[in-house]
């Protein structure tokens, strides 16, 4: 984990309290990496301990007293500076991932991670993952990924939206970028960056709407004052000044007037746009604004939700069940009903689209459905599993989900205390005390509820800190690998420590070996979801019933 002979906690100073060595091993254990940094409000570096020699230092001494947005380049010390002041007291942030330059120079990729705690909420607890330079070009990188300069647009435009502002959003396209930055972050190119991400921060709304929107394209969101054309001739200059040899420089502005749209449909028109310039370039690009491209995003959209309309109206979804059971006896405690669609769809991505349209209510009521049938089939049968069923968080926060819920179920009044909800966070949530108030209502029904998939990007500790729920299923990839890589697993056991003051059981998934089990044994985990147990089937025979 760190350099070898540095002790995680001990940068060679005495006489610290038990009470701060504490502190910083909570927040150590609720994002292991690295390098841990305790940074105060003016990003002054207070403590360090870990791999130091990463970035060329001799210890972790030498980052102390220094800020540490000198160790970021100067176009994302805005971003970092936001990011670290928006982490929440008592919740873990979701990880962002940034560039960390060396002392030579040169920038490593990072996973950046951190907490406050209510000790001392006036300090920030930064953990920083450096990624392997052989897996960057796989998982993106920097905090100009895409999704993430999405979503910062994306929320700039709704307060120029609810504050009149009148912006406009210049695409820039840097042909021949990727082919020179494929052979790594060289010291030139590094500067390059710097000085490219530095401007298009400078000239953009709020200061942080712009980045990478893949490749080699770039989007700035602008004061309408602001010309498109001084900004495609003043990235020219920073090009032509240090940028590799080759790169030209194309431009495209759309106006932002919304037209009369309503606020969302600005949103997902203006995200259309971008990610039809990402994929399309400057040439077959052909939106002038974002009104038109709302039309032809819903050109392209209908006959989607009618072929969505039809999978829910005429119940074309089968549901497989998979057995979750009692470790380490396996018994059977319950299954999870999983939604299976024709011709092999992805159901992940059905189920996003069906988010972003409007449609999951449709389609979480209609599974619902589908398991109450079932289950009263095998009632009559004799047969009285209980089976957990997906709900997305999106739907419970619907304004008449509930009622509908309750007309979907009232005809099934003997098997529904056989019904076991398990909430999925496709869509992160906003408002965690509406949500609670939600998932209260099942509950009080006599429903035990499951948050699925802890850990994993969607799903943040706030959730499984705020929500009273009964179950939690771990994420199954980080459950693998912390079941491989040790120090992966005090994440885990972060996990584990909250479920259990809490009195939530835990549920593991992606058990399929005795390697899996052992460990989750090992862990204290009670319940376990896998291939060593059964793979999800449409027909239950044998020793489950």
């Amino acid at each position: 984990m760190g350099d070898a002979g540095e002790m995680p906690f001990s940068n060679g100073s005495t006489g610290k309290s038990m009470k701060t060595e504490r502190d910083r091993f909570v927040a150590f254990a609720f994002a292991a990496a690295d390098l841990l940094l305790e940074v105060n409000d003016d990003m002054s570096i207070l403590f360090a301990s870990g791999a130091a020699s990463r970035l060329g230092l001799s210890s972790a001494d030498d980052f102390v007293g220094r800020s540490f947005l000198e160790f970021v380049p100067p176009g994302e010390r805005r971003f970092l500076s936001f990011t670290v002041k928006s982490i929440v007291v008592g919740q873990k942030s979701d990880p962002v991932a940034i560039r960390i330059r060396t002392a030579t120079g040169g920038n490593l990729r990072a996973v950046l991670g951190g907490c406050r705690l209510p000790t001392d909420k006036s300090k920030s607890y930064i953990t920083l993952s450096f990624l392997d330079p052989t897996l960057v070009a796989a998982i993106g990188g920097g905090h100009d990924d895409p999704a993430i300069v999405e979503n910062r647009i994306a929320d700039r435009l709704r307060r120029s939206i609810s504050e009149g502002v009148e912006a406009r959003m210049t695409y820039l396209s840097l042909d021949g970028l990727s082919e020179a930055r494929a052979g790594g972050d060289s010291p030139g190119i590094a500067v390059f960056m710097d000085a490219l991400d530095e401007y298009l921060a400078s000239v953009s709304v709020g200061q942080d709407a712009a980045g990478s929107i893949g490749g080699d394209r770039f989007a700035v969101m602008h004061d309408k004052a602001v010309e498109g054309e001084a900004i495609e001739a003043r990235v020219s200059e920073i090009t032509k000044a240090s940028g590799p040899e080759g790169v030209s420089v194309g431009r495209v502005t759309i106006d932002l007037d919304t037209g009369g749209l309503e606020e969302e449909d600005a949103v997902r028109a203006l995200l259309y746009a971008m990610r039809k310039f990402s994929s399309d370039g400057i040439e077959k690009f052909d939106l002038p604004n974002l009104k038109q491209a709302a039309q032809s995003m819903m050109s392209r959209t209908v006959p989607k939700i009618v072929e969505v309309r039809a999978v829910i109206e005429d119940r074309m979804v089968e549901i497989a069940l998979q057995p979750i059971v009692e470790i380490p006896d396996a018994r059977l405690h319950h299954f999870e009903a999983l939604a299976r669609l024709p011709n092999g769809t992805s159901i992940q991505d059905f189920v996003v689209f069906a988010e972003e349209t409007g449609l999951i209510e449709e389609f979480d009521l209609a599974v619902v459905d589908q398991v109450l049938q079932g289950l009263k089939m095998e009632w009559d049968r004799g047969w009285k599993p209980k089976v957990a069923v997906n709900l997305s968080a999106r739907s419970i926060d619907g304004e008449n989900f509930f009622a509908k819920l309750e007309r979907t179920m009232r005809p099934y009044k003997e098997v529904l205390p056989q019904l076991i909800f398990e909430l999925t966070e496709t869509v992160k949530i906003n408002d965690f005390e509406r949500a609670n108030a939600k998932l209260q209502i099942l509950r009080k029904a006599g429903h035990k509820v499951c948050l699925d998939d802890i850990g994993a990007g969607g799903t943040s500790f706030r959730s499984l800190e705020t929500l009273q729920i009964d179950f939690a299923k771990i994420d199954g990839a980080l459950f693998d690998r912390a079941s491989r890589e040790g120090d992966r697993r005090v994440i885990i056991d972060g996990i584990v420590q909250i479920c259990q003051s809490r009195k939530i059981d835990m549920i593991a998934e992606a058990i399929e070996s005795e390697r899996h089990e052992s460990f989750a044994i090992d862990l204290g985990i009670h319940y376990g979801q896998g291939w060593r147990y059964g793979r999800p089937s449409m027909e239950i025979t044998g020793s489950w019933r």
